[in-house]
C-alpha cells in the first residue's frame, strides 16, 4: 500500500504540474502519428488470494498507440506475466486492452476502453475463464528537463484498478527508454468454479519508438 500511495502521489503531481510536452507517452495525436512501446518487468510480483509467488525474469509486455486527428487516438495494450516454474508449472494473469484516447490539454489526456484478463497456467485440470470489462483513465506528462520527463496513467473499471508512473529519457527525438512502477489489480477471474482476485505489481524498463 505505501508504494501504491506513492504512485498516487507521482500522478497527482504530474497532473497538477503538467507544463512542457515532451516523451513517453505519445502526446501528439495528429492522424498518423504512432508510438510503439515495448517493456521489460524482471521482478513482478504476482499475488492471488493473498498468495504470493515470484514473477519469472523474462516477462515482457507492448503497447501501441495511434494517432486520429482531432485529439484523438486509438491504443492497444497486452500484458502477460507469468510466475516463475514451480515443480515445471506456472502462472500467470493475462490482459489486453482497447481504448479511446482524448486529449483534454498537451499534457492530460482520458480514456475509455474495453479491458479483458484471465488467470494462465499450464498446469492440467483448470477451467479458465476470461473476464471483460470497461474501463476509463487519465494520462499526464510532464517535463523535467529537455531530455527527461515524468509521466502517470491511472486507470479503473468494474473489479479493476491500475497505476503506473515512469520516468522517461529522450535518446533521440523518437526514441525514448522508460523506467517506471506498475500496480495492477484484476479481480473475480473464474478458475474452475472459484474466483480469485489478483495483484500484479514491480518495477519494469522499457522503450517507446515513435514513427
Amino acid at each position: 500500500m505505501k508504494k501504491l500511495a506513492v504512485i498516487v502521489a507521482v500522478l497527482l503531481c504530474t497532473f497538477m504540474f503538467a507544463g512542457v510536452t515532451t516523451a513517453s507517452p505519445l502526446t501528439d495525436y495528429s492522424a498518423g502519428k504512432v508510438a510503439l512501446d515495448v517493456n521489460w518487468t524482471p521482478n513482478n510480483d504476482i499475488e492471488a488470494n493473498g498468495y504470493s509467488i515470484d514473477g519469472k525474469n523474462a516477462n515482457f509486455d507492448y503497447g501501441l498507440t495511434a494517432g486520429l486527428g482531432n485529439k484523438w487516438a486509438i491504443q492497444y495494450r497486452y500484458f502477460n506475466p507469468v510466475s516463475k516454474d514451480y515443480g515445471n508449472y506456472h502462472a500467470g494473469v493475462r490482459s489486453q486492452e482497447v481504448n479511446l484516447l482524448y486529449q483534454l490539454d498537451k499534457n492530460l489526456s482520458a480514456f475509455a476502453g474495453w479491458h479483458q484478463a484471465k488467470i494462465t497456467t499450464n498446469a492440467p485440470g483448470f477451467t479458465l475463464d476470461n473476464k471483460s470489462t470497461w474501463q476509463v483513465g487519465l494520462i499526464g506528462t510532464t517535463a523535467l528537463s529537455n531530455k527527461t520527463s515524468l509521466y502517470g496513467i491511472v486507470g479503473a473499471g468494474g473489479s479493476l484498478f491500475s497505476a503506473e508512473a515512469g520516468f522517461a529519457y529522450a535518446l533521440n527525438k523518437d526514441l525514448d527508454v522508460n523506467l517506471f512502477y506498475r500496480y495492477k489489480r484484476i479481480d473475480d477471474l473464474k478458475v474452475n468454479d472459484y474466483e480469485l482476485d489478483t495483484t500484479t505489481k514491480g518495477f519494469g524498463l522499457g522503450l517507446t519508438y515513435r514513427f
